[in-house]
């Protein structure tokens, strides 16, 4: 399955500016297509959509240096 970020925002219950700053931040990153300028859209699979949810659970436990760190093994997978 393949989301927008509109669609992954509401997927996740977040405003989809949280996902863009994610994105943005390289907290959260699109593995199907990466936003090529302004107006381009974003687009997020299901393992996307998993990651998500579970950056929005740690977000609120972990400092901001541990997300980081697991941001970089997503995108390692």
């Amino acid at each position: 399955m393949t989301y927008t970020s509109t669609e992954l925002s509401l997927k996740l219950g977040l405003p989809e500016r949280t996902v863009t700053i994610w994105a943005e931040r390289q907290l959260l990153r699109p593995s199907i297509g990466e936003a090529k300028g302004r107006g381009s859209t974003r687009l997020w699979s299901e393992n996307d959509l998993k990651q998500g949810q579970l950056l929005k659970r740690l977000i609120p436990l972990l400092r901001p240096e541990l997300i980081r760190e697991i941001a970089r093994q997503f995108k390692n997978d």
